[in-house]
């Protein structure tokens, strides 16, 4: 895994005043975040996208939040992945949202891929200035109390993979979000997500293998939706996802390092927002 280079962060955000956030946090605080980070690094303001801007390549906003994909790899057309993720650090079981009172904390995971690295300070201060402006549709303030870098370290392999969907994974399927899946989608969705990062970030990826080995044991996978406040559309936005427990047994030594890096990068839709993020557990 020493060819895919990840720095990650634990972040600790509390609230200056009552509030309601989504049940997946991330996606309000990614959202204000990268506005703070478009106003700091954008001087192209006028324009409405970063696809075509001829200052694409030096602006950090448009590293972190909307990289250019064209020609960067084989499965990447107009805005590559980006080299960031964010997660809440507790599991979202349900729909309902998050209340948190004046001076309670929550904790939140950001992964930078390769290079990313070298703007995670831009990035903590845009976080910090997003917050202080509040976050949705009633703008309730928040502040950073503390950030710490976490070491990455991988799962050991086993017999079989018991893989906890931490926030809600969003597979799509001929236009929509799957609501089951058989062990071939999960892990073709996974080394989609992990092929796609490394030829746009010039990673190395793990060596492949035969997927027809791996089975799905065991499912409890259930839809639920996170709904959350969009400034920029003005209107509300419902995303559903799975979110379960699966087990995958079968010859998972080729397999096994995809499902360790998964657990830091997330995979599905919407990663950057928060979902897609696993706890990865070996058995046997």
């Amino acid at each position: 895994m020493t060819g895919f280079e990840l720095h990650a962060w634990r972040i600790r955000i509390r609230a200056l005043e009552n509030l309601e956030l989504p049940c997946l946090p991330t996606v309000a605080l990614r959202s204000v975040t990268g506005m703070a980070l478009r106003e700091m690094s954008c001087v192209r303001r006028e324009r409405t996208s970063c696809g075509g801007c001829p200052e694409q390549e030096d602006c950090v906003y448009s590293r972190l939040v909307e990289p250019a994909g064209k020609g960067q790899s084989p499965g990447v057309t107009d805005v590559a992945p980006p080299p960031l993720v964010m997660a809440p650090e507790a599991r979202t079981l349900d729909d309902a949202p998050i209340r948190l009172s004046k001076g309670a904390t929550i904790d939140v995971r950001a992964v930078f891929m390769g290079g990313a690295r070298v703007h995670a300070s831009l990035w903590l201060t845009a976080l910090r200035s997003g917050l202080a402006r509040g976050v949705g549709k009633e703008r309730r303030a928040l502040e950073v109390v503390d950030a710490q870098p976490l070491d990455v370290t991988f799962c050991a392999a086993g017999k079989k993979a018991e893989i906890e969907l931490w926030t809600p994974l969003r597979l799509k399927s001929q236009g929509k979000i799957r609501s089951r899946f058989e062990a071939g989608d999960f892990v073709q969705g996974l080394m989609h997500r992990v092929t796609l990062l490394s030829e746009t970030y010039r990673l190395t990826r793990p060596a492949g293998f035969s997927e027809d080995s791996v089975r799905l044991k065991h499912c409890d996978g259930r839809v639920i939706h996170v709904r959350r406040w969009s400034g920029r559309q003005k209107a509300s936005m419902n995303l559903p996802g799975l979110t379960g427990t699966l087990v995958l047994e079968g010859e998972l030594e080729g397999l096994w390092p995809w499902l360790a890096l998964g657990e830091w990068v997330q995979m599905g839709k919407g990663t950057s927002m928060g979902f897609g993020r696993y706890r990865l557990r070996a058995i046997g």
